[in-house]
Parts: structure tokens; C-alpha cells; sequence
């Protein structure tokens, strides 16, 4: 993980850009509070010295440590996998068949009993109980309405999201496809972007 990070955002082609080491630094300023004074002090020294994997990792144990929070405290279901390399293919191969297990034991589990009035039931479409997200582009042609919880929220700041939200990262909520509604004005149009491997991302049209 530590030459990823090196390689992404300290190879040749970012660090002849003047401003690519300031705002590396800006970065760190940014969590002064949470890594405390002297250890920012000590990842901007290793900045100027050009020691990139050292401040790699004092990045990587900050995050680790906030994921394991965040994890302690989520409600989610959570599978542990194995992931002896940073080859990304084979790591989404061994998650693809971890959920694929996970989901089959889980649906190969007894049900609990039903009582009659929940035997009587049918599914239907989302109802008041459910939480509910609505959201819209800028110009308000295309709505966005999300039943029920997101599967999953999450920061990213890797140089492909924070290059298409001027931002230092963006949020993501991620919902089943069938909790998701989407609609538009007469003549709205969609237009997509392939961002890398694997992910197309669709916004409007009109306020690209």
C-alpha cells in the first residue's frame, strides 16, 4: 500500500509540478489535529528530505486506525478477506468469492417462523418506513430518489475523484439497484465517462 501511494501521488511526472509537494504539505496540515503537532512537523521534515514511504505509512496507520473505528462502531455485516498482495484483480477475485459464499450460506439459512399477518404480507414498493434520500444535478433536470439504507458510504481521495470534485475527496453511498429511482425532465440527457477500469461514472448532461 505504501508504494501505491508513493507511486500515485510522488512519481517523477507529479513531483516536476512546483506545486505538488505544497500541496502534499497543505494535505498534512490538514490533519495536524488528529495527528497531533510533532508528527506533522516530522511528515513535513520527511517531505522536504524527499522520504515519501515514510510519510506513506504515517498516512497509512492514521487511516488504519480511523477504518478500524469506523468498523467497530458500523451495524454492517462484515466479511474478513484475505488479501496476501496489492494485486487488484486477484483482490476483487478473492472478494467477489467471499460475497458469493456469504450470500450463499445466507440464503440457504432457515427463516425465521412468520407469524400469519407476516405470512400474509407481500413485498411492495417502498413505504413510509423506509428511509428515504432524494437528490438532483445542479440544473435540477435529472432526480435521484434512494429507498432504504446505503449498502455502504465512503471517503475517497484518490487523484481520479479529487481530479472530477475539485475537492480534497469526495463521499460516495452505494444502494442496491432496485432501491434506486431515476428521473428526468423532457430532454434530459445522460452522459458517461469511463474513469478507469471497471468504473463508468453518469452524470447530466446539461451541468457537466
Amino acid at each position: 500500500r505504501v508504494r501505491r501511494l508513493v507511486d500515485d501521488y510522488c512519481n517523477d511526472q507529479n513531483l516536476s509540478k512546483v506545486e505538488q509537494l505544497e500541496q502534499l504539505k497543505n494535505s498534512v496540515n490538514l490533519l495536524s489535529k488528529r495527528l497531533g503537532g510533532q508528527r506533522v512537523k516530522d511528515a513535513l521534515r520527511l517531505l522536504d528530505e524527499g522520504n515519501w514511504s515514510e510519510v506513506a505509512g504515517m498516512m497509512l496507520e492514521y487511516y488504519d486506525k480511523l477504518y478500524e473505528k469506523w468498523a467497530s462502531q458500523s451495524s454492517c455485516a462484515k466479511i474478513h478477506v484475505d488479501c496476501p498482495s496489492i494485486d487488484a484483480i486477484d483482490n476483487a477475485r478473492r472478494v467477489l468469492k467471499a460475497m458469493e459464499q456469504s450470500l450463499s450460506s445466507f440464503a440457504t439459512a432457515s427463516p425465521p417462523e412468520a407469524s400469519p399477518a407476516a405470512a400474509s404480507a407481500t413485498p411492495s414498493a417502498p413505504t413510509a418506513t423506509k428511509p428515504r434520500y432524494e437528490g438532483r444535478c445542479h440544473c435540477g433536470e435529472v432526480k435521484v430518489l434512494c429507498y432504504d439504507n446505503a449498502r455502504a458510504v465512503s471517503y475517497c481521495h484518490c487523484s481520479i475523484c479529487r481530479r472530477l470534485s475539485g475537492a480534497p475527496f469526495s463521499c460516495q453511498a452505494l444502494f442496491a439497484a432496485a432501491e434506486v429511482q431515476l428521473s428526468m425532465e423532457p430532454g434530459a440527457n445522460l452522459t458517461s465517462l469511463q474513469t478507469s477500469k471497471g468504473v463508468e461514472r453518469t452524470r447530466c448532461a446539461s451541468c457537466l
